[in-house]
């Protein structure tokens, strides 16, 4: 008899306690739903946004290397050269009403020169595919990737991105037109840099002295026409 009521007083004194954890369980319980409903928040927002701005997603062009052109020129204290490049791969994203990314990568084994012929021809893009200036035996390509797109006007821009050539990468900034036509992607541009800052100084006035009418300007420069699907 004793032992009962002992029990019977123990669980009286408990049973205020036991109140109280479920009051507290039920309350954690309420922050942990309205907790997890805040996270959801920002994904459903998320999901009803891209249904209000569909089609407003990022789309990318191939470029169409059977119509795309690239022009390159150098110039000499006694004249210039001239020839064409193949670009071999690359692609234009695009976002709204601008471009937001562009990849072009140029085969350096195609160069050729257009104001020479026969063996006058050959001899000078043998010398710029050699290690004096591309050394295209061990680097066969060249590749552009852009990183920012600032609108001029129109259909204007100033592009700056990362210009590979050797395996050296320099910034570079220059104007280009871009447009979509449908569903097509027309650009063109001109590029000028300073090959010396990828390491190709054969002939430059600045780093040698007393070149005479055997030097050869810094800048090269690269026209571009683009055409993407």
């Amino acid at each position: 008899m004793t032992i009962l009521l002992w029990r019977l007083k123990l669980l009286t004194l408990c049973k205020p306690r036991l109140i109280m954890k479920w009051g507290k369980t039920k309350k954690i319980a309420n922050c942990l739903h309205n907790m997890k409903f805040t996270l959801a928040i920002p994904l459903i927002l998320s999901l009803l946004l891209s249904q209000i701005v569909k089609g407003q997603e990022v789309v990318t062009y191939q470029l169409d290397i059977s119509k795309t052109e690239l022009v390159w020129k150098g110039e000499k204290l006694t004249g210039y050269h001239y020839g064409n490049l193949v670009v071999s791969n690359g692609f234009i994203k695009w976002l709204n009403n601008a471009p937001v990314e562009v990849k072009v990568e140029i085969d350096m084994n195609s160069m050729t020169c257009s104001d020479l012929s026969g063996s006058l021809s050959d001899k000078l893009i043998s010398h710029l595919k050699s290690k004096e200036f591309f050394d295209v035996e061990n680097f066969g390509k060249a590749i552009f990737y852009s990183d920012s797109f600032t609108r001029i006007e129109n259909d204007s821009f100033l592009v700056s991105g990362n210009l590979t050539i050797k395996g050296i990468s320099n910034k570079i900034s220059f104007n280009a037109e871009i447009s979509r036509i449908e569903n097509e992607i027309l650009s063109s541009a001109k590029v000028v840099f300073d090959r010396t800052l990828w390491n190709i100084r054969y002939g430059s006035d600045s780093f040698f002295d007393n070149l005479g009418d055997k030097t050869i300007y810094d800048d090269i420069t690269l026209d571009f026409s683009l055409i993407a699907h």
